[in-house]
């Protein structure tokens, strides 16, 4: 498995929860609280900087693998993926990443490799 620092789009989603997975077509579902607090804070620290478009289904299912288990989706798993017509599909996949053996292996690593240094 392929190791290294966790990206900031990671955080973002984990954060954000539905509102940044979620589909384009539920682009006008309102916000809860806590992701427009988490989003005026992103704004003000951006500042001027152009938010960037919400990424289609396979460019986020490439994004959020590889921050999440570290390695990118199969093609099975991206034809699968794609087909889905749940609305809440980004969100599930997200769910069922972070309840993977190898989600907790990649964050207990990059966590003792923060704490205690590279321990290979």
């Amino acid at each position: 498995m392929r190791r290294g620092p966790i990206g900031a789009a990671v955080l973002i989603l984990l954060f954000l929860g539905t509102s940044a997975s979620s589909s384009p077509q539920q682009a006008k579902k309102p916000k809860s609280p806590l992701s427009s607090g988490i989003d005026s804070n992103a704004a003000s620290f951006l500042g001027s900087a152009k938010a960037s478009p919400i990424a289609d289904d396979g460019e986020f299912l490439r994004r959020v693998m590889l921050d999440l288990v570290g390695y990118p989706p199969s093609l099975e798993q991206v034809k699968a993926f794609m087909a889905d017509t749940n609305v809440d599909k980004r969100s599930e996949k997200i769910d069922q990443l972070i309840d993977t053996e190898d989600w907790a292996d990649r964050t207990s690593r990059l966590f003792c490799e923060g704490w205690f240094g590279d321990y290979h």
